[in-house]
C-alpha cells in the first residue's frame, strides 16, 4: 500500500466519505422502518373491521409515530408479561400490586379501560380465567371500566385474612360436638 492513502488529510476524506454513507443509509432506513409501520398499522385496522374479536386480547403499545422519533431513537420497549394468575387463595393482591406498577410503568401502552382489562384478562389461567370467561359474558369489555372490573374482581378473588381473624376462626372449628382445640389436645396425650 502506498504511504500516502494513510495520510491525516487522505484518511479525514475517507472517514468523512464513510460517515456521510452511513448517515444516508440510516436515514433511507428509518424511512423503510416508518413506511413498514404504517403498512403494518394499516394491516392491523383492516383486520379488525373484518374480524370482530371473539375474546378480548392483550393489546400491543400503540406505535410511535415517526415523525416524533429522532435520528437514532429506539422505541419504548414492549411491556414484560404478567405472571399469571390462577385465582390461587392469598395470591390476589400481589398480581393486582404488580399490574397496577406494570400500568404505571407504561402509560402509553394502556391508554384505555379496555386496553387494561385485556392485559389482565390475558394473565389469568385455571379458575381466574373461567371467572373472566363468564365476566366478559355479562359485562362486555367496552361497557365496563377499569376500577369496576378491579371491584368485581377482588370480590371474587381478594380475601386476605388477618392472623386475629385466622386464630378466630380456628378457634371457632368444631367438629360434632367438640372444638378444634380439643382434638389438639387428645392426639398430644
Amino acid at each position: 500500500m502506498d504511504s500516502a492513502e494513510h495520510t491525516g488529510p487522505d484518511l479525514l476524506q475517507k472517514h468523512e466519505e464513510s460517515l456521510s454513507s452511513l448517515s444516508r443509509q440510516l436515514a433511507a432506513s428509518e424511512q423503510w422502518a416508518g413506511r413498514v409501520n404504517e403498512t403494518l398499522s394499516a394491516i392491523q385496522e383492516t383486520l379488525a373491521q373484518l374480524v370482530p374479536p371473539t375474546v378480548p386480547a392483550v393489546p400491543a403499545p400503540p406505535p410511535v409515530p415517526s415523525a416524533s422519533r429522532g435520528v437514532g431513537s429506539v422505541r419504548d420497549p414492549a411491556p414484560p408479561a404478567l405472571v399469571p394468575f390462577t385465582g390461587e387463595l392469598g395470591r390476589c393482591g400481589g398480581f393486582l400490586i404488580q399490574v397496577s406498577l406494570l400500568f404505571q410503568r407504561y402509560p402509553q401502552a394502556f391508554s384505555d379501560d379496555a386496553f387494561k382489562i385485556s392485559h389482565v384478562i390475558g394473565a389469568l389461567r385455571d379458575r381466574a380465567l373461567d371467572w373472566a370467561e363468564f365476566y366478559l359474558a355479562l359485562h362486555p369489555v367496552e361497557t365496563v371500566t377499569y376500577e369496576q372490573f378491579v371491584r368485581d374482581f377482588k370480590a371474587v378473588f381478594h380475601h386476605p385474612l388477618r392472623s386475629d381473624e385466622a386464630a378466630r376462626q380456628l378457634h371457632g372449628l368444631r367438629q360434632g360436638g367438640r372444638s378444634v382445640a380439643e382434638f389438639s389436645i387428645d392426639s398430644i396425650g
